[in-house]
């Protein structure tokens, strides 16, 4: 009779065969043998390397598929649809598993009780002087993790990472899984879903022994792209609930639409801002990237390009200003109306 694994952890990726052996490495020294499958889904077009991977080479069962619809998203829901654990382990393609990581997992989950189990990852050590992007990036994961395990933490949508978290797989399915509508170029479906879990009352429960290393270099390029498409996710998730656009940077430019000169400046603003001028930007940061001690003035300068894609990303997703206000109307509507997702926090659990 063939035996179920207690869990399978999902490794979404995209065209990166070596940067995902990294991971399938690391969950081949884990403490939980025997106990774990893993299902590679691959984002969009087949990547060789990846699909000709042999079971074989790996102490756990190992199955590597394709997702048509492209996405994190779609290929996470691919490999969801695949697992044949009990519980899922979502893991990013760039993260190095503790040795401990899914034992870590499966001890929170003990109780039978439905949670969503976060796991704590760092970044690893540097081998040598940090630009000031790494540095801050370090920084705020740090607090993250720190807030994360505080017993006064109440939890909301946006502790939700897809990096490094396991749930029941029914529960998943249940809930319908992450929106595909997210696609490529919008960053966001961690925290809608994460939202949708809330809704229904499933806790949150943040388990410091799931530990993995998060082998991501950040670079200029990556952090404005990054704006960019979480610009566009949070338009989208601000359509799909309205309320989420309060507890978003989207909420600094919807505080002030009532005001007329503000409501004027914003029309003029929506039709000068242009896609065109992103390489000027560009220009101006090359010498940021690797400047360990770069001057408050030039910082500032990256996080106004930061903010700056951003709402370019924004203003891709509401092309209009007209459809910018039919936002915020009914975002202001679902404020008024307290159904803002803020309100919505799930148990504080903080096993140790």
């Amino acid at each position: 009779m063939l035996m179920l694994p207690a869990l399978t952890v999902v490794i979404p990726t995209r065209a990166r065969a070596r940067t995902s052996l990294g991971p399938l490495r690391s969950l081949g020294e884990q403490t939980a043998e025997n106990r774990f499958e893993v299902v590679v889904a691959v984002d969009g077009a087949a990547d060789s390397e990846l699909m000709g991977l042999s079971p074989a080479g790996f102490p756990f069962p190992l199955r590597v598929v394709e997702s048509t619809v492209c996405g994190a998203a779609a290929a996470r829901n691919r490999g969801a649809a695949e697992a044949r654990g009990h519980l899922i382990l979502f893991l990013d393609d760039d993260m190095q598993a503790g040795p401990g990581l899914v034992e870590a997992h499966l001890e929170a989950h003990q109780s039978g009780r439905d949670a969503v189990v976060l796991g704590n990852f760092t970044l690893p050590d540097a081998d040598g002087p940090e630009d000031r992007l790494q540095v801050e990036i370090r920084k705020w994961w740090d607090r993250h993790f720190r807030e994360l395990a505080s017993p006064s933490h109440g939890f909301t949508f946006r502790d939700f990472c897809t990096g490094n978290v396991s749930l029941r797989r029914g529960l998943f399915l249940e809930a319908g899984g992450f929106d595909e509508r997210f696609g490529r170029s919008a960053a966001g479906e961690d925290w809608e879903f994460g939202l949708r879990l809330l809704e229904r009352g499933i806790p949150f429960v943040f388990a410091p022994a799931a530990r993995s290393t998060h082998h991501s270099r950040a670079s200029l390029g990556k952090t404005l792209a990054r704006a960019f498409e979480e610009g566009r996710g949070h338009v989208l998730m601000s359509q799909i609930c309205p309320g989420m656009l309060w507890d978003m940077p989207l909420a600094r430019l919807a505080a002030f639409q009532a005001r007329p000169l503000v409501a004027a400046t914003l029309r003029s603003m929506w039709r000068a801002w242009s896609a065109d001028r992103a390489g000027a930007w560009l220009d101006r940061l090359r010498g940021l990237r690797r400047n360990p001690r770069v001057p408050d003035c030039a910082w500032w300068l990256y996080r106004a390009a930061q903010a700056y894609f951003y709402w370019l990303g924004v203003r891709s997703a509401v092309p209009s200003y007209d459809g910018w206000r039919a936002l915020w109307a009914n975002a202001e509507s679902a404020r008024l109306s307290g159904k803002s997702p803020s309100r919505c926090l799930a148990g504080r659990v903080h096993p140790s």
